[in-house]
């Protein structure tokens, strides 16, 4: 049974370890971002979120989801983790996970995370899934829908297969269009 200076050191502790944690997370050095995708070919929108992203946050880590069956064509996960390290160097940290759980992809950061990044379309399922962390903060990143140009991962990988390089720079960083014959040649059905 706990005595009355037991349970005085126990909120001690408490508090000391909350304010701890208010701390850590208001470091600047700790304004982190996570973005979680597919990203079965990194197109031109997906760098486009994490340039900005770049912009408010001192670093990003980029969480590539490969579920175990895939029912759709996609690049090997090394090649994925090329591009985007090829574009971004170290101002991101690229890992990987099986299944969209966010408490284990935060758990598997290498950087101190305060936000993620969510589409419109996952904002709800991210703040339920980030209920239990009060410290972390969900971030919309809205899809221009004034661009003209619709890229999309699944229009990148038909121009690969038709080996139509042209529509493949419109769907593609810059960065990566001399890579068009490599990528092209390593896509797969997961």
């Amino acid at each position: 049974m706990l005595d009355t200076q037991d349970i005085i050191q126990k909120i001690k502790d408490d508090l000391y370890l909350t304010g701890k944690q208010v701390i850590m997370d208001n470091l600047p050095e700790n304004q982190n971002a996570l973005f979680i995708g597919k990203f079965r070919i990194p197109t031109k929108a997906h760098i486009g979120i994490i340039e900005d992203a770049l912009k408010k946050f001192n670093h990003v880590v980029v969480c590539i989801v490969k579920a175990k069956k895939e029912t759709k064509k996609a690049l090997p996960l090394d090649t994925q983790a090329e591009i985007l390290e090829s574009i971004f160097g170290r101002r991101i940290s690229v890992i990987t996970h099986s299944t969209g759980n966010m408490t284990s992809i935060i758990n598997k950061s290498p950087k101190r995370v305060r936000y993620v990044l969510a589409g419109t379309d996952r904002v709800d399922s991210y703040e339920s899934q980030l209920s239990r962390h009060p410290s972390l903060s969900v971030v919309e990143t809205k899809r221009d829908e004034s661009s003209k140009e619709n890229v999309s991962a699944t229009k990148a990988i038909e121009a690969l297969e038709d080996g139509d390089e042209k529509e493949f720079k419109k769907m593609m960083h810059r960065k990566t269009w001399n890579m068009f014959n490599k990528i092209k040649g390593e896509l797969k059905w997961d």
